[in-house]
């Protein structure tokens, strides 16, 4: 996969399917490539990343003082940290939070 974050390229990434399970590369003699293009979401289609509307902000602050407020409570990855995260972001963020938790609870 090959991001493309400049303004003067079109597409978003290009990826090529058959570089996710390297060990059957000689298997294939053809290969496929993919370009994503992003757009506004529009009425009717489903998400994929959070859009931050005003509402939505403020039911995440208050699902935030919620668990400011609790013991034992914490969210993380995506969906828990409401935001956009690269997948090797999301797995370090959980591992430093598990080994936050455990140090604290068995010190």
């Amino acid at each position: 996969m090959i991001n493309a974050p400049d303004r003067d390229v079109p597409f978003t990434r290009t990826i090529e399917h058959k570089f996710f399970a390297p060990w059957e590369l000689e298997a294939h003699d053809k290969t496929v490539v993919y370009r994503e293009y992003s757009r506004a979401c529009g009425e009717g289609d489903i998400p994929y990343y959070p859009v931050r509307l005003v509402a939505a902000q403020a039911l995440l602050e208050h699902y935030e003082a919620r668990a400011r407020a609790e013991p034992r409570v914490t969210f993380v990855g995506r969906l828990g940290t409401y935001q956009y995260l690269d997948m090797d972001r999301a797995i370090a963020q959980a591992l430093e939070v598990t080994k936050t938790w455990f140090l604290a609870e068995y010190r």
